[in-house]
């Protein structure tokens, strides 16, 4: 069996030297490198369930999530939000996402339309 040194992380400092160890050992490799990642992944992922809250994203941040794993730019949602500055006005979040909207995206980009509300 081998014997590793292994980090308390008890503050957000301990998090950010963890994550930065954890990136030395990316770099370098090595199946001693996979054993220390795996326990720091696994101390980093209880701090974290602790201390870091969740939040979920909002519609616009879904919207924005989408546009960008599909490639789509802002003028793609024209013909589901309505017209140009309509979208520009939902994506900075100066008129909010109405039911016929969200029905339209929900139905053209196949987003759950929960996701949108």
């Amino acid at each position: 069996m081998k014997t590793l040194l292994v980090p308390i992380i008890e503050t957000d400092a301990d998090l950010e030297e963890a994550l930065a160890r954890i990136e030395q050992l990316m770099q370098r490799g090595g199946d001693d490198a996979d054993d220390e990642i795996r326990i720091l992944g696994l101390l980093i992922h209880d701090y974290e369930r602790e201390h870091v809250p969740f939040r979920e994203p909002d519609a616009v941040e879904t919207l924005e999530f989408v546009m960008s794993e599909r490639g789509m730019n802002a003028a793609d949602l024209v013909p589901l939000i309505g017209s140009d500055e309509l979208v520009t006005s939902v994506l900075g979040r100066l008129e909010p996402l109405t039911a016929e909207m969200i029905q339209r995206l929900s139905d053209g980009l196949g987003i759950p339309a929960g996701a949108l509300l």
